[in-house]
């Protein structure tokens, strides 16, 4: 397989990014956890160690030697487009959206295929859909107030 290189931009000035969709895993609490704050804790302790340990050594060794023709131009490339990655918040929390009813590529799917319809099915689960971007929302302020 090969690993699509980002569009160049035009110029230094040009502020977008570009999204490549690598698979990953998300793991969850389950509802019936007893002790959540234990299991985040391991969670998050599990997720520090491996950003710091296993991914970099996957990028190093599994995509930048082993799936490459490893010359040192190749390399460069590598370093610079590896360090210049950023993670797509947006990405993550269309799959938070989802689990909670949220569809947001179910809407993107419909107007994509002209399908007039969408609108008035948007409307149906309009509140439904408030409640539940109101309820995420509202778990964000709290992590991010430290509660």
């Amino acid at each position: 397989d090969l690993i699509p290189l980002p569009l160049p931009k035009w110029s230094e000035d040009d502020d977008y990014s570009t999204f490549s969709r690598m698979l990953h895993a998300t793991y969850s609490i389950m509802r019936s956890c007893t002790d959540t704050d234990l299991a985040s804790a391991v969670m998050e302790c599990m997720a520090s160690v491996g950003s710091t340990t296993l991914t970099p050594a996957y990028f190093e060794e599994a995509l930048k030697i082993k799936y490459s023709d490893a010359t040192p131009e190749s390399k460069a490339i590598f370093d610079i487009i590896r360090q210049s990655a950023v993670a797509d918040k947006g990405y993550f929390t269309l799959f938070a959206l989802q689990s909670m009813g949220v569809e947001p590529l179910w809407i993107y799917n419909h107007i994509l295929n002209n399908d007039v319809g969408w609108v008035s099915a948007v409307n149906a689960k309009k509140r439904a859909w408030e409640r539940a971007m109101a309820q995420f929302l509202g778990t964000l302020n709290s992590l991010e107030e430290g509660e």
